[in-house]
């Protein structure tokens, strides 16, 4: 692809999956559960990852202005609510939650 500096064919299948593999470990995609795209919702500025944990009850500000308190499980970006917070601000959770937990978008894709 143009533009894209890599070198798919080394010479031999092998040596060309072992570059792949190398290239996958220096990029940290080893656990990636949703392969990656040169287009995408990130690209249209129409999504984030985050990684969100917290401990306790959680405190947070709602669209409508009022405060909610997050007492539920799991503490984390798969919170169911604190997805409904996030839907009132237009940011969905993913639609698969775990299978790409830091994932929140336009439309939940």
């Amino acid at each position: 692809m143009a533009g894209v500096n890599i070198e798919w064919d080394h010479g031999d299948d092998t040596k060309s999956i072992s570059a792949s593999q190398d290239m996958v470990d220096a990029y940290g995609m080893q656990r990636l559960k949703i392969p990656p795209a040169l287009e995408s919702m990130h690209t249209r500025g129409e999504a984030v990852d985050m990684n969100v944990s917290w401990t306790g009850d959680l405190e947070i500000g709602e669209k409508t202005g009022t405060s909610k308190t997050i007492a539920s499980t799991p503490r984390d970006g798969t919170n169911k609510d604190l997805a409904a917070v996030g839907k009132g601000y237009g940011v969905i959770k993913f639609y698969l939650g775990a299978v790409d937990k830091p994932h929140w978008s336009s439309d939940g894709k």
